[in-house]
């Protein structure tokens, strides 16, 4: 996911696949919404949210994830169709599944755009587009480094909006980071935050949240061994062509590397899901105003048993818009599980169907 030379590359052979079915119409009976809000953050239903918001990296902003383009110039962020964020009509995504239970959500990100591109931790030339990002934080090519930047946006635009009561409205914030500290995670190209410097910045996202965003609660999401996308494309002619043409930088460890930055990859992975384990754990639920749950869903992904177009024709490394509305589908269901009970696989083969909350599924945040 380094993006030093995306737009260029995303330029380069772009190939027209099948269309994908991402869309969804969604039939789960909706339930009143509560007259009075709860009083504590720790006993929300799913209808009680009034704001989405998500930090992250070109997952959450959805690169490239729409697979049939024009050629030419062409928009490379499709975040209308974003897992936790798209706004799009009818896109699978968790904003959506919440707006069908909370008509007056507000923070979606839609349509598709130039990328907003950043390598680094304040990224001083990103210009945001407000109107389609909304609340949607992510930036391409970010690193954990970049949560912070990407958290001073959302807090400016939670402060700026007439249509969101700072005080009041509950607030659901989505993290998921590391895919490009993960990709410079081997000794080959060793440009990544140890596991203990990854454990201290996610802390202080959370930590900045909680004093300065009220009624608000997080859900961060483990990443993924990044390198099984080498296991299920490099034997892909198509794929191959595009990473001889410059794709390889997305991630240097899984396409220079050998199997053994790969297999450092992973490691380097579980330690940092570990670590986002430790910080979740590390949170109590003596504040009434801030919680933060674990969604391990994507821990154990396998992707040498996904199906290729689960991955963009663009640039064969990031999801599709069918994978898009897969993950979302993990997301949406793990909320209303206890920790115990959450799912650590998406099985593509055997996707469970989509949950239909009451207004007594409460989001477990013990």
């Amino acid at each position: 996911m380094h993006l030093y030379c995306f737009i260029l590359a995303a330029l380069l052979g772009l190939s027209t696949a099948r269309p994908l079915q991402y869309s969804f119409r969604h039939f789960c009976p909706t339930f009143d919404r509560r007259s009075a809000a709860p009083t504590s953050v720790h006993a929300l239903n799913i209808g009680d949210f009034k704001v989405i918001a998500a930090l992250g990296d070109s997952m959450t902003a959805a690169f490239a994830a729409k697979n049939t383009r024009p050629l030419g110039v062409i928009p490379l962020e499709d975040r209308g169709i974003s897992f936790s964020m798209g706004g799009d009509s009818d896109a699978v995504t968790v904003a959506n599944l919440i707006r069908h239970f909370q008509p007056e959500l507000v923070g979606t990100s839609t349509g598709s755009q130039v990328a907003e591109i950043c390598t680094s931790d304040r990224c001083p030339t990103v210009i945001r587009n407000v109107n389609q990002d909304g609340l949607n934080g992510a930036l391409s090519g970010a690193v954990v480094a970049t949560l912070q930047t990407e958290l001073e946006y959302i807090q400016t635009e939670i402060l700026r909006r007439d249509d969101i009561d700072f005080v009041h409205d509950y607030k659901l914030i989505n993290i998921l980071i590391g895919a490009n500290d993960l990709c410079s995670g081997c000794s080959a190209f060793n440009n990544h935050p140890t596991p203990d410097e990854y454990q201290e910045m996610l802390t202080s996202v959370l930590d900045n949240i909680r004093s300065n965003i009220p009624r608000v609660l997080v859900n961060v999401i483990l990443q993924f061994n990044v390198s099984q996308v080498w296991d299920l494309t490099h034997n892909i002619p198509s794929c191959q062509a595009k990473r001889a043409g410059g794709l390889v930088f997305e991630c240097t460890c899984a396409f220079l590397g050998k199997d053994n930055s790969r297999r450092q990859m992973d490691d380097l992975a579980y330690e940092y899901r570990q670590r986002a384990r430790n910080v979740v754990a590390s949170y109590t639920r003596d504040d009434p105003s801030f919680g933060v749950i674990l969604d391990p869903g994507f821990e154990g992904i396998e992707l040498k048993s996904w199906p290729l177009d689960m991955l963009s024709t663009a640039d064969c490394f990031h999801p599709s818009g069918l994978a898009h509305s897969t993950m979302a589908r993990s997301v949406w269901n793990n909320l209303f599980r206890k920790q115990e009970e959450k799912s650590t696989n998406i099985d593509v083969a055997n996707l469970p169907a989509i949950y239909c909350p009451t207004a007594d599924d409460i989001i477990h945040t013990d």
